[in-house]
């Protein structure tokens, strides 16, 4: 089963019975990949190692420890529940070999103390934004470092750091004397629920799942939720289901089959969502030798106009002008469609002429002006036998 640690308070106080599941840790996805290498050049800067930095970073970096005395960066420390006492390992990099029982671990991307004795705890998000600043992960690493560091008030922030724009932004709460008692309060409501959830048996565990829950948790393969909505379709598709020339037969089979349709639906794109998230982690395999799997897809689009009609309206006039669409959009699909209707065809003999290689540098000019940005998102996809090695090897 999956242990507490002040990152995973989030998902324990939503979900205390995912602490009592059998747990199965899933290799880092790329988005956790650039988080981690934003997180260690961000480390390096507070060490002092600034050569070669992204200058975006850089001044985030002096903007967030403006004015502080001391400054440490991924700084392992611990709060106890049971005696309400925060420690500072003196190690980084989630070490938490120092862990008395009873302490729930935690490592800071950013403390700063200042002079008047109050400190300001920071947590870079670099994948998922939505975090909020009065998340219980913040309020454990608020207790920690007041204890360790003796600080009267806390400022607790989350820096929501956008890698693709190069930019940030933040937002803090102030966490004084009564706030920090509520929160720990908060804490150790939590890890009771976790401590009760571990006595039930397996098959009385109530889980409750959420976008939120369900995020980073561990226990996909073993999650009654998860396999729930599965098992219920499965048994509405045992269901008869009328012919197609029947439907329309009469009204009544006309009703029946739109109210048998409604209610397959909501359970259709919950077991869409579970296998595509799933298939993010593992295969899913088919009869066949076959398998599913979630597969990664970049996708270009057309990210500002003004910069694209720099480039088009030039070479095209004021066709390309009107591919703006009136919602003030621009596709990458209009584009490739005007571009390949005024390129001649391909010469023979001569490489780079025709259709496809005048599109292709139309995109290439749209890049280099910035008009364009790239976005990843997931498909499901059906790979037969055959299929199944070559995807294995281009996966490495």
């Amino acid at each position: 089963m999956d242990s507490l640690s002040g990152s995973k308070l989030p998902r324990a106080e939503k979900c205390p019975a995912s602490f009592a599941l059998p747990a199965i840790y899933e290799p880092s996805s790329k988005a956790a990949e650039t988080g981690n290498e934003v997180h260690r050049q961000l480390e390096d800067i507070a060490n002092g190692q600034r050569e070669d930095k992204p200058e975006w970073l850089l001044e985030m970096f002096d903007a967030l420890t403006s004015g502080g005395a001391k400054v440490y960066a991924e700084r392992c420390l611990a709060w106890s529940p049971a005696t309400g006492i925060g420690r500072d390992l003196g190690t980084h990099g989630r070490d938490y070999s120092g862990l008395r029982e009873g302490e729930i671990g935690c490592t800071l991307d950013l403390l700063v103390l200042n002079e008047d004795g109050t400190g300001v705890v920071w947590d870079y998000k670099t994948g998922f934004h939505g975090a909020p600043v009065d998340s219980v992960q913040l309020s454990h690493q608020a207790l920690a470092a007041a204890g360790a560091f003796d600080l009267e008030v806390v400022y607790a922030g989350i820096v929501k750091i956008d890698v693709d724009q190069k930019t940030y932004s933040e937002k803090t709460r102030t966490l004084g004397e009564m706030a920090l008692d509520a929160e720990a309060n908060r804490i150790c409501s939590i890890v009771e629920m976790v401590e009760k959830v571990r006595r039930l048996p397996l098959a009385q565990l109530n889980v409750n799942p959420s976008e939120d829950a369900c995020r980073y948790c561990p226990c996909w393969q073993s999650c009654p939720a998860q396999t729930a909505a599965i098992v219920q379709v499965a048994q509405l598709a045992g269901l008869t289901l009328p012919a197609p020339a029947d439907v329309t037969a009469t009204p009544e089979k006309t009703a029946a089959a739109v109210q048998l349709v409604k209610l397959l639906e909501p359970w259709m794109a919950e077991v869409k969502r579970i296998g595509l998230e799933r298939a993010k982690n593992e295969r899913l395999p088919l009869e066949g030798g076959g398998f599913m799997q979630a597969v990664a897809v970049e996708k270009e689009s057309v990210s500002d106009i003004d910069k694209a009609l720099a480039v088009l309206v030039p070479a095209y006039g004021d066709e390309a002008a009107a591919l703006v669409e009136t919602k003030r959009s621009l596709s990458k699909g209009a584009i490739d469609k005007l571009v390949r209707a005024k390129a001649p065809r391909a010469k023979k003999g001569e490489p780079g002429t025709g259709k496809d290689a005048a599109a292709e540098a139309a995109m290439e000019k749209l890049r280099a002006a910035g008009a364009l940005k790239s976005s990843t998102h997931y498909e499901l996809r059906t790979f037969a036998p055959a299929n199944a090695a070559e995807l294995e090897a281009a996966n490495g």
